[in-house]
């Protein structure tokens, strides 16, 4: 199970950065904490977060100490700010999964392997094994 949350997490980081990088795509600023509306100056440490916003779990891949962790959230976004790069949720798997194969076949193993299909979730019936027609 670790390596499918591993997987899980990949993605999750991969996805904030996606997401922090949107306003430097858009050619609308020219690093990802200068756009105005981001929380990326906040996830970088240059500007003191509100209380509301959570950054525990992205940071917490980078490095237990705040500022270790900061530096090296802002090392990984600017890493690829200036290259072309796809979306992450473009490897969505039946519109409600992301993540690597063996977090995939986790989910169906563990959480849809005795699921009848159900014509009011077709993302389901997707996941779903068929049973095979002899």
């Amino acid at each position: 199970m670790e390596l499918a949350l591993l997987g899980a997490d990949e993605y999750a980081k991969g996805l904030s950065r996606y997401i922090h990088l949107n306003p430097v795509r858009a050619e609308l600023v020219e690093t990802p904490a200068g756009y105005e509306w981001s929380s990326c100056r906040f996830f970088i440490g240059a500007k003191k977060p509100p209380h509301w916003l959570y950054r525990d779990f992205i940071l917490g891949h980078f490095g237990d100490e705040a500022s270790t962790a900061q530096k090296r959230y802002r090392s990984f976004v600017n890493a690829i700010a200036n290259e072309a790069h796809g979306n992450p949720l473009n490897d969505v798997v039946s519109s409600t999964l992301l993540g690597s194969p063996e977090f995939i076949a986790l989910i169906k193993d563990d959480f849809l392997s005795n699921q009848k299909p159900d014509k009011e979730l077709p993302a389901l019936n997707e996941l779903v094994e068929k049973i095979p027609i002899r």
